[in-house]
């Protein structure tokens, strides 16, 4: 347990390469001992791990695995954490149909559970789709609803990562001044996260931003 949330913490840093080497090492504890409801979460885990470093072979396998396992142990609450990644995975792949499916079981799972922060998460993860899918409008609604949610809840990394979304979207929307201040925001949070990736990312869509507005030298 303690090895799958080391590398739980790895992961939310955006150290993927760290997260995989301690989801693997409890992975092998789990199946030793055929603990089929902590392998699922591993296995979830270890899955989303691989799906940022583009093994997606591997991770549909873990995913397919993890399925298989929460099932068999009777585990809602996870099986909902392994359809939401399925769609986030699918969404990675470009496969939209299939992404927006798992994300919406998720949420609908969660919320027959009365899992408020959780089904906050799925709804956002469903933004992130709306988002790829040009659907702007309709993505920023969403994140406007989360972001306070998140906050409420004190959860500081996914308020963080749909601030930095929300900012993203509302500049495509031409929304300069309220994009700037969602990505202050984001910025600060990841800042506090420690986690440099996040903060980076946010650069990033502030350079771009300046960059579209002719502010080449904040740009660069």
């Amino acid at each position: 347990k303690i090895e799958t949330n080391i590398g739980n913490l790895y992961f939310r840093r955006d150290h993927y390469r760290e997260a995989e080497q301690f989801q693997t090492a409890a992975r092998n504890r789990f199946k030793a001992l055929n603990d089929l409801k902590h392998l699922a979460m591993v296995n979830n885990c270890l899955a989303n791990t691989h799906a940022l470093l583009h093994n997606f072979q591997l991770a549909e396998q873990l995913y397919e695995e993890a399925m298989t396992e929460a099932e068999a142990s009777g585990s809602p609450v996870t099986l909902a954490g392994i359809e939401g990644n399925i769609g986030i995975f699918a969404l990675l792949q470009g496969r939209y149909d299939c992404a927006l499916d798992y994300l919406e079981r998720s949420r609908r799972r969660y919320a027959s559970m009365g899992m408020e922060p959780q089904s906050a998460a799925a709804q956002n993860d469903i933004a992130d789709a709306y988002l790829e899918l040009n659907l702007v409008p309709e993505a920023v609604q969403i994140y406007r609803r989360v972001i306070p949610k998140f906050r409420q809840l004190g959860m500081r990394a996914e308020e963080a990562r749909a601030a930095a979304y929300c900012g993203r979207a509302l500049v495509q929307l031409n929304q300069i001044t309220e994009a700037q201040t969602y990505l202050a925001h984001a910025h600060e949070l990841f800042s506090a996260e420690q986690n440099e990736v996040g903060a980076s990312v946010v650069k990033l869509i502030q350079a771009n931003l300046h960059y579209r507005q002719g502010n080449f030298a904040l740009a660069g």
